[in-house]
């Protein structure tokens, strides 16, 4: 990946710059590479230098996913801008850029490991934002993806995720079914849909936003839908079906909502991804429409 001068740049990496620079035009508005290979010194250079539409430096650098080199590299690139700050407006000629506005430095991997985002917690959040590349292959197309993600405090990136099981093990075997069949419904609606899990409670996330959860509460499973909040107490697969179509139209009211979701994992002026959902365009149209009662 690209990082130091001289290195060799691998090609495949090389295909994802596309990818990334118009992720980032979605992400902030008015986003533009104005200049590209910025040296920074010591061997080190920024892939892209960009201005979005508030007069902000955006710096892009292609980061491996572990080891010290992403928090360098960070650390760097803002130290650079505050030693220049006077001067990159004339070296880069670009009349919105605006010396007053604090710098952004994207960093961007294919993966962080959970190591690396325990080191990366620990920049300010405001200065520094990671993204992950993620590739969507379906019946539509293979596309590739910029994904904002957040850094762990470091306490939780050395412990383990805790899979769905944690929750499904303590069921019976009646509700383990149940609770099984949920997951793998919810599980089919988005692949960012996200999860949490505990030993009583899995809820599930839509980039950030709480879309449901189930709870194992005394002898019962119930399901809760967001906005809403009702709790669905749940006995059977038909129950199941219900609970899903009420996750599948909160989906569908967050997908289709103006600027995308407002709680985003990453706290951007304007956040609108280009949605990955795995219905087709009819599906979810079906779905937007009112129901006879």
């Amino acid at each position: 990946m690209q990082g130091r001068r001289g290195e060799p740049k691998d090609p495949p990496q090389e295909r994802h710059r596309a990818h990334v620079v118009r992720g980032l035009a979605e992400l902030y508005s008015g986003f533009e590479v104005v200049d590209r290979d910025l040296d920074l010194g010591d061997g080190r250079s920024v892939d892209w230098v960009g201005v979005d539409s508030t007069g902000r430096l955006i710096m892009v650098l292609m980061v491996d996913s572990d080891g010290t080199e992403p928090v360098i590299a960070a650390l760097d690139a803002l130290a650079f801008v505050q030693k220049n700050r006077g001067v990159l407006a004339g070296h880069l000629q670009n009349q919105r850029l605006r010396a007053d506005v604090s710098p952004l430095v994207a960093l961007v991997a294919e993966s962080f490991s959970d190591r690396m985002l325990g080191r990366l917690s620990g920049l300010d959040s405001d200065a520094v934002r990671l993204f992950e590349l993620r590739t969507v292959v379906s019946a539509r197309g293979e596309h590739v993806y910029l994904a904002p993600i957040e850094a762990a405090p470091a306490r939780a990136a050395v412990i383990a995720p805790r899979g769905t099981d944690v929750f499904v093990r303590g069921l019976d075997d009646a509700q383990r079914a149940l609770a099984e069949l949920a997951l793998k419904r919810i599980g089919r609606i988005d692949d960012l849909v996200s999860h949490a899990a505990s030993e009583k409670t899995i809820t599930w996330r839509w980039k950030g936003e709480l879309l449901c959860s189930l709870s194992a509460i005394d002898e019962d499973l119930e399901a809760r839908v967001e906005p809403e909040g009702r709790n669905l107490r749940l006995t059977s697969t038909a129950d199941i079906e219900a609970f899903v179509d009420l996750a599948l139209q909160r989906y569908v009211d967050l997908l289709g909502s103006p600027g995308g979701p407002s709680g985003a994992v990453v706290k951007v002026p304007s956040l609108n991804l280009e949605p990955r959902e795995l219905l087709s365009p009819a599906e979810l149209e079906a779905f937007r429409q009112p129901t006879s009662p």
